[in-house]
């Protein structure tokens, strides 16, 4: 499946058989399979026959009009997106305060995790080791459950780690 990119000034989509068949003023004919398009972009001055148009929403093709001049005109959408389904999921799990908790609780373990790698990275790299992050990382490892979070943390991490809020 494709996107269509329809460029024109002047010119006509319409429906033939169970195609659409873009016409050009100079004679010129484009078929398209409506089967095989995923989006169709049409600008310019471009009329749309109520039967191509009919065609279009069988297939639930989305479509945008843009004028010449690239302005956005209107869209044709006919499910909804995705990003809409997700959005809607992730309201809902704001209301358990349970499973929200938890999802953060993830979120920070995997980014005090990724701060550790860093730091030790760093570590590899320079081949320094300050006793205060050697410390640190150990007592962090330690505390480190997944899907809870540390407990315990020197208060040498706050300086190490800056941007990681222990609770």
């Amino acid at each position: 499946m494709s996107a269509i990119y329809i460029l024109s000034d002047f010119g006509k989509l319409q429906k033939e058989n169970e195609t659409l068949v873009f016409s050009q003023p100079d004679g010129t004919k484009t078929i398209l399979f409506p089967y095989k398009t995923e989006h169709l972009l049409l600008m310019g001055n471009i009329s749309i026959s109520g039967d191509a148009l009919r065609l279009i929403t069988k297939y639930k093709i989305p479509v945008t009009l843009v004028s010449s001049n690239g302005k956005f005109n209107a869209r044709f959408s006919y499910e909804d997106s995705k990003n809409v389904l997700l959005r809607q999921k992730q309201y809902r799990i704001l209301d358990d305060r349970k499973q929200s908790l938890e999802i953060a609780r993830s979120i920070v373990t995997g980014k005090i995790r990724n701060q550790l790698s860093f730091i030790q990275r760093i570590k590899r790299k320079d081949g320094t080791a300050l006793p205060d992050i050697t410390d640190t990382v150990k007592a962090v490892k330690q505390n480190l459950k997944p899907g809870s979070l540390p407990n315990g943390i020197p208060k040498s991490a706050n300086r190490i780690l800056p941007h990681v809020i222990f609770c």
